[in-house]
């Protein structure tokens, strides 16, 4: 009896403490205010109290509807006088994506959840520009472009806080080619307020005809009332900017029918042919090579995308024996600008007055909206002889005594003997001479062939990370910030955002905090100093991590 009272009352005490650890546990979702503007954020507390389970929640239902700016998680464990409490925290920075009603869903602990939660989201507030502390302006170049031609977006940054934290997706075009023009700062007055401003500018090309849109995006911009210190940071109040850009739709045109159909097709703002000669005036013999280098060079196009300029150079009076072309692109304040240089030996193969055929490149002229043709006219020269010793006279040659005739004997019969002396063996020894020089200039455009595919499958690439290490040495933070964006857009990736191609590489903590710290430094006043040592140790320990760690048997195609 006393044996079946005591187990009872153990399995009563037992069922009472389950009871009890099952209605502690609990999850509960709170937030600071449940009314926001579509621009303002607010903040979701998510508390777990005496739960044995140590994972978080999984917030991403909330993505929905609102973006998460931050998430900040902090535990506490407590014993008062014997009764034991503990619970996990998560704090988390939300702001709407849209207008109107928007709902947090339940979140869930195992078996335990928290209750949803309903938003009311306004609309922002409109404010006039010169009562903002920052805002962004959005403009195109055009509404209208024909295939492959380069237009530009331009998005302007204006505050007159510093900004200590910028936040902002990758510019990208669907169906586009992007690269990232330099950047501008300067500082202009709105009413009664002086702002600085940054200026953003990118050239897009798009790949086919149709509509082009270009989306909005989201910037999220953190400023400080408080000026910066020496080491550009600021210690006062920090206030968070939802900014978007504005979203365009552009009209891309097909070539136009009038365009020739068998020729490349080039959209341009300008186009120029020029021409170089290796002596000039330049001197022409038979049988000897004279270089002509022609360049050229197009506005708003890359050097990729320009023709070969003598691939279907012919001529009977001459043979052309072209070089490997030397292929630039390049990008200033008015876009792209590329270069194709193409040289050539040239060797007469007769003497006299003759005409070199003329260089033609057609193209489409974006500024006047009509065709154009781009010439080098056809050039006539005077061919001189090949250099040769002038003939001498039979007497000359013959000796004497040979020239005298034989004794009568019936019919007279006069006989010659011709000695040729040196002349053959001169001869001789200039064609083997003629055949060597050949051979040697053959080599050496061999050479200069193999040099120049080695360079452009090597050289460039491996310059373009050091020039990025090279500025970030020399503090110059537009220029490393430019160098590194363009480094990135050649790797696999694809990508203008330099923090998200080193992530998804192996960038170890420090490059990332580095890049971070270029980021902002560049949204921040003029006269703040940068000091770029972190960020050359931090890629030059990236590129020394790469080399040992690469084991694929082909290079890559710009290898840091």
């Amino acid at each position: 009896m006393i044996t079946l009272l005591r187990n009872s009352i153990t399995a009563i005490l037992l069922t009472l403490l389950l009871a009890n650890n099952a209605v502690a546990e609990r999850l509960s979702a709170t937030v600071d205010r449940s009314t926001v503007a579509e621009n303002e954020t607010f903040t979701l507390t998510v508390k777990y109290e005496d739960g044995s389970s140590k994972s978080a929640p999984d917030f991403t239902p909330i993505s929905s509807n609102f973006d998460i700016l931050g998430n900040n998680q902090s535990s506490q464990y407590m014993n008062n006088n014997g009764r034991i409490t503990n619970f996990i925290q998560w704090t988390l920075t939300l702001a709407p994506k849209q207008p109107g009603k928007a709902l947090i869903p339940p979140l869930s602990i195992g078996k335990t959840q928290s209750r949803p939660i309903t938003m009311t989201v306004t609309k922002a507030q409109d404010v006039p520009r010169s009562a903002k502390v920052v805002f962004m302006e959005t403009d195109i170049s055009t509404q209208e472009v024909y295939v492959q031609e380069e237009f530009a977006v331009t998005i302007k940054l204006f505050f007159k806080e510093n900004i200590t934290d910028v936040k902002a997706a990758d510019f990208a075009v669907k169906g586009a080619s992007i690269e990232e023009l330099p950047r501008a700062q300067y500082q202009t007055s709105i009413g009664h307020s002086n702002y600085q401003v940054i200026e953003l500018r990118f050239a897009v090309t798009p790949e086919s005809s149709g509509q082009l849109h270009i989306p909005s995006y989201l910037w999220n911009i953190r400023t400080s009332n408080a000026p910066s210190n020496r080491f550009g940071m600021g210690s006062g109040r920090s206030t968070l900017h939802r900014l978007k850009t504005e979203e365009f739709n552009v009209t891309v045109k097909p070539r136009p029918p009038e365009y020739p159909a068998a020729a490349s097709w080039l959209p341009a703002k300008s186009l120029t042919l020029s021409e170089a000669w290796s002596d000039n005036p330049p001197r022409f013999t038979v049988g000897e090579p004279v270089t002509r280098s022609i360049t050229i060079t197009a506005r708003g196009l890359t050097g990729e995308q320009l023709p070969p300029i003598t691939a279907n150079l012919t001529s009977n009076d001459f043979k052309f024996y072209p070089d490997q072309p030397e292929i630039t692109s390049d990008t200033d304040a008015q876009g792209k600008l590329g270069a194709r240089k193409e040289s050539m030996a040239i060797v007469p193969t007769r003497a006299g007055e003759l005409t070199l055929p003329a260089i033609e490149v057609t193209w489409w002229d974006t500024q006047r909206d009509q065709l154009q043709n781009a010439t080098l006219p056809a050039k006539t020269v005077t061919v001189a002889p090949a250099t040769a010793k002038p003939e001498q006279s039979l007497s000359a040659v013959l000796p004497t005594s040979q020239l005298q005739p034989q004794a009568q004997t019936g019919e007279a019969t006069i006989v010659y003997k011709t000695q040729a002396g040196y002349w053959p063996w001169l001869c001789g020894a200039l064609v083997i001479l003629n055949l060597i020089q050949l051979g040697l200039w053959l080599k050496h455009l061999q050479q200069r062939t193999n040099n120049q595919e080695t360079k452009t499958a090597t050289a460039q690439p491996n310059l373009s990370l050091k020039a990025v290490i090279q500025a970030a040495k020399s503090n110059d933070a537009a220029a490393c910030r430019q160098a590194i964006a363009k480094w990135c857009r050649h790797q696999t990736d694809s990508t203008n955002n330099a923090r998200e191609f080193f992530t998804r590489n192996g960038g170890s903590k420090a490059l990332l905090n580095a890049i971070d710290e270029l980021d902002a430094h560049l949204y921040q006043a003029a006269s703040n100093s940068w000091n770029g040592g972190d960020i050359a140790s931090a890629l030059q320990g990236w590129k020394a991590t790469q080399s040992s760690s690469s084991t694929s048997p082909l290079p890559a195609l710009y290898p840091a």
